[in-house]
Formats: C-alpha cells, sequence, structure tokens
C-alpha cells in the first residue's frame, strides 16, 4: 500500500513537471504561429523584434513602406501618379528667359577674354575708334614681323606672334558690331603691329537696326598692307 502511494505521488509529480516545461517554452497558443518573435509578434510592445537596428527597414514586415527606400524624393511607390499640373519641386527648373540666356553667354565671352589678356598681352593692347578707322595696336618690340598672325573669325580677332619659331604672344578681341571686320588690315612698323577696319557706316550717322543673319563662320586670315597708317585713310 506504501509503495502504491509512493508510485502515485511520483506520477503526479512528474507530470506536473512536463506541464510546467510545456508552458515555458511555448507559451500561449497564438505564440505557436511563428518561432521568429519578430516585430509582428506580440511579444515587443514597441514593434520591434529582439534583433532590432535602425534602418531604413522597419515597422511590419521585413521591407514595410512606400517602397523599399522611402524617404522624400523622387522615388514613390508602385503606381504612384500626378496629375496634369501637379508636379515636385525637384522635377520643375526654371525656364531660362532670352535675356538670361544672351547675357549668360555674352559674359562667358567677356570673361574668356580676360582670361585670355592676363595670360599674355595685358598692357600690350591699346584702341582707338577715330573718324575713319578702327586701330588696335600692339607693342611687340621684341617679335619679328615675319611671326606675326592675324585672324578674323564674325566678330573674334586673334593675334599670335612667335619668337624663335614659339607662340609666345596671344591676344582675343572681340570686335564691335559697328566695325566691318572683313575690311581689315594690318602692318608692322618700329616695334608696333597695327590693325585697321573700316565703319559699316560713317560715324555720329544714325542707322535703323534691323535683324540679319549675315554672320561669317570661316576663319579669316587678315592680309599685311604695305601702305602706313596714313595712306590707308586716304585711301578708304
Amino acid at each position: 500500500m506504501y509503495r502504491l502511494f509512493a508510485f502515485l505521488l511520483l506520477l503526479n509529480m512528474a507530470f506536473g513537471h512536463f506541464h510546467h516545461d510545456f508552458d515555458f517554452h511555448h507559451g500561449d497558443d497564438d505564440d505557436c504561429d511563428s518561432d521568429d518573435s519578430g516585430p509582428d509578434s506580440g511579444e515587443f510592445p514597441n514593434g520591434h523584434g529582439p534583433h532590432h537596428w535602425p534602418g531604413p527597414h522597419h515597422g511590419p514586415g521585413p521591407h514595410h513602406g512606400p517602397g523599399p527606400h522611402h524617404w522624400p524624393g523622387p522615388h514613390h511607390e508602385p503606381g504612384h501618379q500626378h496629375g496634369p499640373g501637379w508636379g515636385h519641386p525637384w522635377h520643375e527648373h526654371r525656364q531660362e528667359s532670352d535675356f538670361d540666356k544672351l547675357a549668360r553667354h555674352v559674359i562667358s565671352a567677356d570673361k574668356q577674354v580676360y582670361d585670355s589678356c592676363k595670360q599674355s598681352s595685358y598692357s600690350r593692347v591699346r584702341v582707338l575708334a577715330g573718324v575713319d578707322l578702327y586701330s588696335l595696336k600692339y607693342n611687340l618690340q621684341e617679335f619679328a614681323e615675319s611671326g606675326i598672325k592675324v585672324q578674323i573669325k564674325h566678330r573674334v580677332i586673334s593675334v599670335t606672334a612667335e619668337a624663335q619659331g614659339v607662340a609666345t604672344f596671344k591676344d582675343l578681341r572681340i570686335i564691335p558690331e559697328i566695325v566691318n571686320a572683313t575690311t581689315a588690315t594690318w602692318f608692322y612698323e618700329q616695334g608696333t603691329l597695327t590693325v585697321l577696319m573700316n565703319y559699316k557706316n560713317p560715324l555720329k550717322t544714325e542707322v535703323a537696326l534691323g535683324c540679319t543673319s549675315n554672320i561669317n563662320e570661316s576663319v579669316i586670315d587678315v592680309a599685311k598692307s604695305t601702305n602706313s597708317e596714313d595712306n590707308l585713310r586716304i585711301s578708304s
């Protein structure tokens, strides 16, 4: 009788220990759906699993939110569309006006002339807008006449000079609109290079301005003249 009572007592204790272990490892029936213990489980009230770190992928599911990488920007969630007239600031570009565009090109050209001047032609060039002729004068004392080259393309004039076969002087200028660049000629006298050009119209003459497309994009090799400035002034 004593042995039977002891056997039943041990059996009851063993059954109770087994039931306790089962509850410890498995918990409620709701927790048995998944062993991830991740953000979807109710075990962690803040919505994050035991392995939580900051990052763009958080919240319910491994990749939650509009798009795999959601932040303010041009990446929209699937199906995102804009109707007519609706746009984002990063899609909108202010259209450049004709005024701004022309000013930008002229400013860029003047900056390039300035950069060229700093390199080699500073204090070497003088300009004279005479009554009959427009002239550019270059102080090239150390250069020979044979090394001088003058070219014009539209309204840009290039003057280069070589010393012992090496181009050591270069000057770029923009010729005024009132000057007829196709009439340019040059001569070299006593260390001074003089480039002469006629005006399109006599000075102090009122001229109607029209819309012209008379733009010569070819390069003109300006010819050397055998006449002096006075002779050219008389012949013009």
